[in-house]
């Protein structure tokens, strides 16, 4: 048996008097030191690899524990051999920590993500092609639409992601662009670091930008902070994916 970490958080925050269950109905509970705790629960290391309930009980604990106190996620997978590690982690990053929940005390992230005038398959079509397989006229000119699909998809990309930040301007504290013209292709995502207060006056805007607006978007939210874990820390796509703290002094799976 191993221990699987889910969050770091205040030491003052505790967990409820209802115990958590997490990924494979374990117990959460908190290693504590220097001020701080690490949410973490008993896991075989032949469960650890992600399924999609070990994925969604793992959401579960960070969510549960964001609901009630500003938490740093870490990415799942990220495991101990015991509590004394855990102790030890927050020993040797303890000032970092503690500075990224400061900084994020009662915040809420918020995503809006935008559907771009569709580059795709262009973007995707240039590195494909290759000239021993086509003439070098035509590889030349698949080159050039490649790159002029690329340019115009990033020029999109910022543009709408200036767009957002304007239209939310004074209701987040900052912001995450999330888009890689290579990769990414038509989906924008921005990410808004916003005070729990002003979430609902953050969905009112959005509301409004939708009737003003016909570019197809989506607010989804609000999230536990996986993109914003400061220098906790990096981020992923989606929560699912388990962004925020690289576990230095962690194993990973």
């Amino acid at each position: 048996m191993t221990r699987l970490a889910y969050c770091v958080l205040s030491e003052s925050d505790r967990l409820r008097d209802v115990p958590l269950m997490g990924v494979e109905g374990a117990q959460v509970s908190l290693a504590v030191a220097a001020g701080l705790a690490v949410a973490s629960s008993h896991v075989r290391e032949d469960a650890l690899p992600p399924t999609l309930p070990r994925v969604r009980a793992y959401a579960h604990v960070v969510e549960s524990l964001h609901s009630a106190a500003t938490v740093l996620p870490f990415r799942y997978g990220c495991f101990a051999k015991n509590g004394a590690e855990l102790e030890s982690l927050l020993g040797t990053r303890g000032r970092q920590f503690k500075a990224a929940l400061q900084e994020l005390h009662d915040c809420e992230e918020m995503t809006v993500r935008v559907l771009l005038k569709d580059q795709a398959p262009a973007v995707r079509a240039g590195p494909a092609l290759a000239p021993t397989a086509v003439s070098g006229a035509a590889y030349l000119a698949g080159l050039r639409d490649y790159y002029s699909a690329r340019e115009s998809l990033e020029s999109d990309a910022a543009a709408t992601a200036e767009a957002l930040r304007l239209a939310f301007r004074g209701l987040y504290v900052k912001l995450e662009v999330d888009h890689s013209p290579s990769g990414g292709g038509p989906l924008l995502s921005v990410h808004f670091l916003v005070f729990r207060k002003d979430v609902g006056r953050f969905r009112e805007a959005f509301e409004r930008l939708q009737e003003t607006g016909d570019a197809r978007m989506l607010l989804t939210g609000p999230w536990p902070l996986y993109h914003f874990a400061g220098g906790a820390g990096r981020q992923a796509e989606d929560p699912q994916e388990f962004p925020a703290i690289q576990a230095s002094g962690l194993r990973r799976s």
